[in-house]
């Protein structure tokens, strides 16, 4: 499913190489304009460094050791992707021999690590605070508070449309297609929170827009995720630790916490293992911390 962002993507077409270009005829009918942006910029690159379109295990690992020192992990590892794909391509048409020697490959990912920050209520407060002092735009200030409140995944967010927020049975659905997951879901919304999400309504009423979408930008269009990256820095001038999925992180905790209850913890982020919960709540590892502190309490008396 396309989003609105999808829409706004110039998609390249200037030719590269023969091979790149022919695999990127195929993949241009396989996903979305702004995966296959990525697609392209990724193999731009390679043909760039490499000066061919022909791919042999001594070409990738000098161009993955170059590309490692220029993007992050993360960034590494959809590079490691695009070029394993390109490779099998170039096999199956036996432009080059074989592609077996990617099978070294399958544990080159690297690991992409989150540090998990816990808000608690008088930080968020805090927090909250600062991005209306700095002016921030509103639908910023409301996406951070609804994210810390529910836990729902940024980009879930970004998607909620203005009549997935039910008044009669106060509940967020979570439709299928906009979720991680595609499955429905729906969020109770306590008390305690109810005057809240009328402003938070009231505010997305007086939008002139035509657009459906809960949040929207100064421009009236839904937000992309390019909106969220385009302050991500300037609210880290508030808090250097602030990642989007803290919100989520500290909406899964504090269930936790309050409740003692790892099953709801386990509902509210939508994970259908509850051992998948402990590991990204880091209860294990609280858990050890704790003993280990018990016991040197113990050694040092």
């Amino acid at each position: 499913m396309m989003n609105d962002r999808d829409f706004r993507v110039t998609i390249p077409s200037a030719p590269i190489s023969p091979n790149i270009d022919n695999f990127l005829k195929i993949k241009i009918l396989q996903v979305r304009p702004i995966t296959y942006r990525g697609y392209y910029r990724r193999l731009f690159r390679f043909y760039k460094y490499a000066q061919t379109d022909i791919v042999t295990e001594a070409i990738l690992q000098d161009f993955l050791t170059y590309i490692s020192k220029k993007v992050g992990n993360s960034q590494y590892n959809q590079y490691l992707n695009t070029l394993k794909q390109y490779t099998r391509y170039l096999a199956d048409r036996r432009i080059i021999d074989s592609a077996e020697f990617l099978n070294s490959y399958k544990s080159k990912k690297k690991i992409v690590k989150r540090e998990k920050h816990y808000y608690p209520d008088h930080e968020i407060e805090q927090f909250l605070n600062e991005v209306l002092t700095r002016k921030f735009p509103r639908w910023l200030y409301w996406f951070i508070w609804l994210g810390f409140q529910f836990g729902i995944r940024p980009k879930e967010m970004s998607l909620l449309e203005v009549t997935d927020i039910n008044l009669e049975n106060w509940t967020i659905n979570l439709r299928s297609e906009i979720t991680k997951t595609k499955v429905q879901s729906l969020l109770p919304i306590p008390t305690i929170l109810r005057p809240k999400i009328k402003q938070l309504l009231s505010w997305r009423k007086l939008q002139n827009t035509q657009s459906t979408r809960l949040f929207v930008n100064s421009w009236g269009d839904a937000i992309t995720e390019g909106n969220l990256s385009n302050h991500r820095a300037a609210l880290r001038a508030i808090d250097g630790k602030f990642t989007y999925y803290d919100m989520r992180y500290t909406a899964g905790w504090r269930c936790y916490e309050r409740s003692g209850d790892i099953y709801l913890a386990a509902r509210l982020l939508r994970h259908s293992d509850i051992n998948q919960t402990k590991k990204y709540l880091q209860i294990e590892k609280e858990k050890a911390l704790e003993q280990m502190r018990k016991k040197f309490e113990e050694v040092y008396k």
